[in-house]
């Protein structure tokens, strides 16, 4: 895992699989300070990685389609600078965005049951 992990850490940018994104390797991959580029896909099994962007505010690197997924691979590609300056900050941006927050998913999952609960009370 450990060897998994390093050779995560060489790799500049990313590409999410389409039609069906990376799940858990993609978290792996903004762990190890690497962004990824993904696109946006028609059905929740190819919008993995639009949901994980999303969270840790990276919405510039959701593709719509595969023109846009190749444009923003080169646009990034093009500018170490600003490609540093993401690989620098990424860590800290997954740990402190919603994907980590156990607690805020908690409450949020507890008032969803919550609101369940009082609905299906309601139609008896």
């Amino acid at each position: 895992y450990q060897d998994y992990l390093e050779t995560i850490s060489t790799v500049d940018i990313a590409l999410d699989p389409f039609p069906y994104n990376g799940g858990t390797t993609s978290i792996d991959i903004l762990m190890m300070g690497v962004p990824f580029i993904t696109l946006a896909g028609d059905h929740s099994f190819a919008r993995g990685g639009v949901s994980l962007l999303s969270n840790i505010g990276l919405q510039e690197f959701i593709a719509d389609s595969q023109t846009d997924f190749l444009k923003i691979v080169q646009s990034l590609s093009e500018d170490p600078g600003k490609l540093a300056r993401i690989r620098s900050a990424l860590r800290d941006q997954v740990e402190y965005s919603p994907l980590l927050n156990g607690s805020a998913f908690t409450r949020n999952m507890e008032k969803l049951y919550r609101d369940w609960w009082k609905t299906w009370c309601d139609l008896e």
